[in-house]
């Protein structure tokens, strides 16, 4: 017969032995009250095990919804990427930088001067170029002074990295580096036309020329909104 030979609560110990003699009743209720703790133990530690279960299950469930991402952030996600990405197709200068090689027969090219009335000797492309930003920038302040639509100066300005300047040796570096500050400005403005960016646009032309032909100057702050 299996006998419990302690039922404390950190070991349990069954032993085989023979029943003696004198057990009795006592015997039989202690052996009784033995096998109940045992018993209450194991359902006490099924329960632990079953709660660590459900808390670990609750938990991954938890865990897998806090990683779907709701619908309407999905949306709003597709729509920025989009928009990213034709905001880089928009103002791609992949084929007019300071890398570009310049063709040598076109107008306002180094010998190849363009003619005007305004200037009958003729003017280089970037200079030619130039007044027609001005012309833009007139423009757009006498729209926006109107509250009608402002047009966009990007597609135009931008030709300012790969045009024929009036001394070839002025398109280095450095000044490709300020034009592309201008042209962040103009960026601005397109995107939100205001007083605020279309000034922003004209200090830009001012800060160009403080480095080269500095002569315009005082005219270029003629076109500031005040």
């Amino acid at each position: 017969m299996l006998f419990v030979r302690d039922c404390g609560a950190s070991r349990i110990a069954i032993y085989r032995r023979e029943r003696p003699a004198n057990y009795g009743m006592a015997g039989v209720a202690g052996s009784a009250r033995c096998y109940l703790r045992v018993a209450a133990a194991a359902l006490s530690i099924e329960h632990v095990v079953i709660r660590s279960l459900t808390s670990t299950v609750v938990l991954a469930w938890l865990c897998a919804c806090s990683t779907d991402t709701p619908p309407e952030q999905k949306t709003a996600q597709a729509s920025s990427g989009s928009g990213a990405a034709a905001a880089a197709g928009r103002y791609d200068d992949s084929d007019c930088n300071l890398a570009t090689v310049l063709d040598p027969e076109k107008p306002g090219a180094p010998g190849r001067l363009i003619e005007s009335p305004r200037n009958p000797n003729g003017d280089s492309e970037l200079a030619v170029l130039m007044r027609t930003m001005v012309d833009q920038l007139r423009e757009n302040r006498l729209c926006l002074k109107n509250r009608e639509a402002a047009k966009d100066m990007w597609a135009v300005h931008r030709v300012m990295r790969c045009a024929w300047p009036t001394n070839p040796r002025e398109r280095n570096p450095g000044y490709d580096a300020r034009a592309q500050v201008y042209l962040g400005t103009v960026r601005a403005f397109d995107e939100a036309p205001s007083q605020e960016t279309y000034n922003a646009v004209v200090n830009g032309c001012i800060a160009c020329h403080q480095v080269n032909c500095g002569g315009v100057i005082d005219f270029l702050r003629t076109l500031r909104w005040e």
